[in-house]
């Protein structure tokens, strides 16, 4: 599809128009394309964080929006006008990077809606002009004592009780801005500071105590979570995906469950699951549910299947997925025949990808087989 330009500058939009629209409008779905750093230290009000590997930007080059998580292609269905912005485009048709992330995403969000538009000079204009309609993350973590780790500063889930260490594993949050930015838009916040610090035991025992949050949607736990009637209710869970064998379905009157008959040895195999699984997870999401994943000691076969769901959906790398549920659940330990498969998974994920940049038939996002 080729690229129009004389219809991206009519689609300019000036900050002080913007802003208007920002005020008056509650119907904008707004996408940041700046590095998810820059973005976590300060952006526009409302807005998503959509910060695009140059992989990626090829495969929405090649597939349009379709491959998006699925917050954002929700976003921008629900919205009557869509604004993009980088750090300080004045002029796209002029713009140097003729592949740059603005230029990608407005040619693949124009081909499926018509109220599209880029913000003339960026975030660095708009924020110059309109200070009080941009959010200043740094600022208001120092002020407030606390630290995400770039992490939305969304409460998690209530009943929610955090066990992990207080920051990611390392190269959690610096590196692939584009796992980065899924892990954030989860809406979870981190503990803060050193003073989160527990004994080991006291962290094994809260481990057990409650499940572990992966998302708001998700949580992590074990058998004996899968069997409490009154956790169950108080964390709102409506789904619940048993990865075992000797298990129970302890609720199927009143919950709806999917059942993974593998035992935890070392010839077993997820693979084959991993599709059906995620397919599980994210449909509980689209129907605002929530699904507890469990195994016996959710320690193995369910974190397995945990980050396969981070990987197919929402594009994270094994080991990007690994870090952020060993946060939430330091005890899990996939054992190796399991997280050889997830390398077997990320790499055929890969040579599809390699396939779509060698110009054949390009993979849909989640759509690996066993």
């Amino acid at each position: 599809m080729a690229l129009d330009v004389a219809a991206m500058a009519a689609r300019a939009l000036s900050s002080a128009c913007f802003a208007s629209q920002l005020q008056a409008s509650s119907n904008l779905c707004v996408l940041d394309l700046r590095p998810n750093l820059q973005y976590r230290q300060s952006h526009i009000q409302d807005a998503i964080s959509l910060s695009l590997s140059n992989l990626l930007l090829r495969r929405v080059a090649a597939n349009g929006i379709g491959i998006l998580p699925g917050y954002v292609k929700e976003r921008l269905a629900r919205a009557s006008t869509i604004v993009l912005y980088d750090a300080e485009t004045e002029d796209v048709e002029r713009s140097a990077d003729q592949k740059s992330a603005l230029k990608v995403m407005l040619e693949a969000v124009q081909a499926v809606a018509m109220s599209v538009y880029f913000l003339c000079g960026g975030f660095s204009s708009f924020q110059s002009a309109y200070p009080d309609l941009c959010k200043v993350v740094a600022a208001e973590n120092a002020s407030s004592g606390s630290s995400t780790h770039g992490l939305a500063a969304t409460q998690a889930h209530p009943h929610y009780h955090p066990s992990a260490p207080s920051a990611p594993a390392a190269g959690f949050a610096q590196s692939h801005p584009l796992q980065c930015r899924n892990a954030s838009n989860l809406n979870l916040r981190l503990p803060s500071g050193r003073a989160c610090a527990k004994s080991s035991a006291e962290e094994l025992l809260s481990e057990t105590k409650s499940p572990a949050q992966l998302a708001p949607h998700m949580f992590l736990g074990s058998i004996d979570h899968a069997s409490d009637s009154e956790l169950i209710t108080s964390l709102g869970v409506t789904a619940v995906l048993n990865v075992s064998t000797q298990c129970k379905n302890y609720f199927s009157d009143r919950l709806k469950y999917m059942q993974i008959p593998v035992e935890d040895k070392i010839n077993s195999s997820l693979m084959p699951y991993f599709q059906q699984a995620a397919d599980f997870i994210e449909s509980v999401r689209e129907a605002n549910g929530i699904v507890l994943v469990h195994c016996v000691g959710g320690v193995s076969r369910s974190p397995t299947v945990c980050i396969a769901y981070f990987v197919l959906k929402h594009l994270m790398s094994v080991d990007d997925a690994y870090a952020h549920v060993k946060n939430r659940r330091p005890m899990m330990d996939p054992n190796f025949s399991f997280m050889g498969e997830l390398r077997m998974l990320e790499k055929r994920l890969r040579q599809e990808d390699h396939q779509l940049m060698a110009g054949h038939a390009p993979r849909v996002s989640g759509s690996a087989t066993a």
